[in-house]
């Protein structure tokens, strides 16, 4: 099942950033991409604005549960 959604990168004038959003299905999901894995929490930046979004961390251990749905 395909779902239709917008992609964008999230950043901030103050450095703060996600590297990958998805807005679709009245969502809005944001992802932080580690190559190791390192522990990574959403930018409060982010929580504060978007309250209602949902956060993910996606690295080597987890990354087929995001590109091979």
């Amino acid at each position: 099942m395909r779902h239709h959604v917008n992609t964008y990168f999230w950043r901030t004038y103050t450095g703060a950033e996600l590297d990958f959003v998805e807005q679709g299905d009245g969502k809005l999901l944001g992802y932080e991409i580690k190559w190791k894995n390192k522990k990574a929490k959403a930018p409060k930046t982010w929580m504060d604005s978007y309250n209602e979004s949902y956060f993910k961390y996606i690295n080597l251990e987890n990354y087929q549960d995001f590109c091979c749905i």
